[in-house]
């Protein structure tokens, strides 16, 4: 029978190197199963931002439809103010071609051009910001898809580390356990009359 002291003590130790093995591996496991749960997330983020893209993309031809029919209402109303006025001067018996009629034609056909050109660039600037956000929002896709491909590269190490852990703390523990078998034998440990029954 074997004593029960250096017994314990290496078997403590192969046990010590077996918890410490699936401890690294455990971690190892836990890692890579955050990483992908991460690179989830960031795919599911790049999608969203690619559907935002999209609707800001809509949204920029909504704005330039919006501007050009803003445009066109704004030239109707200016050839209907220079209307009301040309028939209104030519109902008082005045030469719409010259003098006041005149003026006043050429002064409201002013006022409908910069009223045109305004619903024009109003429609032309609102779109470009869309197209903008678009273009951020697919820029930002493309780094949520980045990053998950980086989350997936971690956690495929992740888990080649927790192999690696794991084997490495077994070897070590093993070794230790074998030299601390070879010293307590050396030294006569198994002989020191302390038995196992």
């Amino acid at each position: 029978m074997a004593p029960a002291i250096p017994v314990i003590m290496v078997a403590a130790t192969v046990i010590g190197a077996g918890v410490a093995a699936y401890s690294a591996y455990q971690s190892g496991q836990a890692q890579s199963a955050n990483a992908k749960y991460q690179s989830a997330v960031a795919l599911r983020n790049a999608e969203l931002n690619k559907q935002n893209a999209d609707f800001a993309r809509q949204n920029a031809a909504y704005a330039e439809q919006q501007g050009a029919a803003r445009e066109r209402d704004a030239a109707r109303r200016a050839r209907a103010v220079i209307g009301a006025t040309e028939a209104a001067a030519a109902g008082n018996g005045l030469d719409v071609g010259q003098g006041s009629p005149l003026d006043l034609r050429e002064g409201n056909a002013r006022i409908g051009t910069e009223n045109i050109q305004a619903a024009n660039e109003s429609g032309r600037r609102t779109a470009e910001g869309f197209r903008r956000q678009a273009f951020s929002f697919e820029n930002q896709a493309g780094s949520n898809t980045l990053q998950a491909q980086g989350y997936n590269v971690a956690g495929n190490a992740a888990a080649e580390a927790g192999y690696i852990g794991a084997g490495s703390a077994l070897v070590s523990g093993l070794a230790t356990a074998g030299g601390r078998y070879y010293d307590l034998e050396r030294t006569g440990a198994f002989n020191s009359g302390l038995q196992v029954a």
